[in-house]
């Protein structure tokens, strides 16, 4: 199944990108963005019993997303080998991971690409 194998390289090239814009997110030379990361980095919230900062929360949740986007297209990658016989295995396993690739589509594309109007 080729188009599985193209779509896991698809995963991947996300995932790698993430990685790249996550691991250098704090190298930055505009004042006006090291505020935003100092303020992040130094407002602390309480969170399951613990100070947090909201750099802390935003790490963990960038490092998950790749987390999750290695993780399906190894899944993808697996399942490109496994012979038609198992349809039914490609429901099962497809579906979902195909419903949550579009929900992180319109996400991203919504949160990220799309210029909505400011509330201010």
């Amino acid at each position: 199944m080729k188009r599985l194998k193209i779509a896991s390289a698809c995963l991947m090239f996300f995932a790698i990108g993430h990685s790249i814009g996550h691991f250098t997110r704090h190298n930055t030379n505009d004042p006006q963005k090291r505020m935003v990361l100092d303020v992040m980095a130094s407002h602390k919230f309480h969170m399951f019993g613990k100070l947090r900062s909201y750099d802390e929360n935003y790490e963990g949740m960038s490092l998950n997303l790749v987390i999750v986007l290695v993780a399906f297209a190894a899944i993808l990658w697996m399942l490109s080998s496994v012979k038609e016989a198992n349809v039914q295995l490609f429901k099962v396993v497809l579906w979902p991971i195909a419903i949550v690739c579009l929900l992180l589509t319109v996400t991203g594309f919504v949160y990220f690409f799309l210029r909505l109007p400011s509330p201010v």
